[in-house]
């Protein structure tokens, strides 16, 4: 029973197949549109990592997903992006012909691209059970521009050999704006602007850097339609909760209302607060969650949450960590925070700024701070 609920509801990684909910009119947006470049924002977890992967398990058979998480890479760097970006080329190339691209990618490389090969000090590429796959560039002064080049053209002449067309999909991708490089940019949109087999589908949880690479003047301005994502359906929200009857827990109405209200219907947090429910329902032999028991459910849901809450804590740096209390429990404005903390108000903007550049916080109304995640923020206010 407890190994059928924990697949019931599924908390921590993205979802696809039968636990993927909602968002049908995105997903027909994105199968229909084989044209357009599209960029998929919303707060952190709310399913954009789902939904691209929902999407990718739709494309017809002539259409190869490719999958590039720019927050994994670590460091975040030019050359770190584009090898990586080589390396997940490689590996959806490689599922999809029969895990015997490898040996056609060393030969397209060796042959076609003998210029590409003096950019690079390695390059090893082979299947023995498991893809292997590395490339090591070197550094030198006029060659970024043909690396960036060759890098982005690599699934669009695959593309053509194999006759099939690419959806690669950029999670994070506004990060690469942290890198201040404006140059960098402008090579990847132009280059990303020649592909004639490739389309591209990013995602972003900070919408200030999506703004900023986006904005008139800006290398990716007119690159993209937008798709923004919020919570869930209600009526989806609904049927997460109630599938816990299948489990033999029944929810009340009332508790019902007040968790679709209270998580905004973001889809990790309905899951969460299901696999709670049963939890604590299981652990305490009672098959009825009343207004009453709810608050012991959220509580430990908090707990099933701790990692992933962690996570987004590790991010806050230095005094952020402090200003991310202080807006959690109520100082929104700036000279609140200030006062509270007995920071200068000049040093605060500089760490606002990078807060909302990495969606931990979002600036709305005159002046006014808040967490992008709620239930972050109130768990920032339990840790106190």
């Amino acid at each position: 029973m407890v190994c059928l609920t924990m697949q019931a509801f599924t908390v921590g990684s993205p979802v696809f197949g039968k636990a993927f909910h909602d968002r049908v009119k995105e997903i027909k947006t994105l199968l229909k549109d084989k044209q357009n470049n599209y960029v998929i924002s919303g707060p952190r977890r709310i399913g954009k990592t789902s939904l691209m992967e929902e999407l990718a398990l739709r494309l017809d058979k002539k259409t190869i997903p490719i999958f590039v998480d720019v927050s994994g890479i670590c460091p975040l760097s030019e050359e770190n992006f584009l090898s990586k970006y080589l390396i997940e080329v490689t590996k959806a190339f490689d599922k999809k012909f029969d895990k015997g691209v490898s040996k056609k990618v060393v030969g397209f490389l060796s042959g076609s691209w003998t210029g590409f090969l003096d950019f690079l000090k390695t390059v090893h590429i082979s299947y023995k059970g498991v893809l292997e796959a590395w490339f090591d560039y070197k550094q030198g002064k006029g060659e970024v521009t043909n690396i960036i080049e060759e890098t982005l053209q690599y699934p669009d002449k695959l593309a053509e050999k194999h006759n099939v067309r690419c959806v690669v999909f950029l999670d994070e991708f506004p990060l690469i704006k942290t890198l201040k490089n404006t140059q960098f940019e402008w090579a990847l949109r132009s280059n990303m602007q020649k592909t004639k087999n490739v389309r591209y589908i990013i995602s972003c949880s900070a919408q200030s850097l999506t703004r900023q690479m986006t904005l008139r003047k800006a290398p990716f301005y007119g690159f993209f339609l937008s798709i923004s994502l919020f919570g869930i359906d209600a009526a989806e929200g609904e049927k997460i909760i109630k599938n816990l009857s299948k489990f033999g827990v029944n929810v009340e109405e009332d508790v019902v209302k007040e968790v679709l209200k209270r998580t905004k219907c973001h889809p990790l947090y309905l899951q969460a607060f299901a696999l709670a429910s049963f939890t604590y329902a299981k652990t305490n032999n009672i098959y009825n969650i009343t207004i009453k028991e709810q608050e012991e459910c959220w509580k430990t849901m908090y707990d099933l949450l701790t990692f992933h809450f962690m996570e987004t804590e590790s991010k806050l740096q230095g005094k952020s960590k402090a200003i991310a209390i202080s807006i959690a429990k109520g100082d929104e404005r700036l000279s609140e925070i200030s006062r509270s903390l007995n920071y200068k108000m000049d040093a605060l903007s500089t760490y606002l700024r990078r807060m909302m550049d990495i969606g931990i916080i979002e600036k709305v109304g005159e002046g006014r701070y808040i967490h992008q995640d709620p239930l972050f923020a109130e768990w920032l206010r339990l840790k106190e």
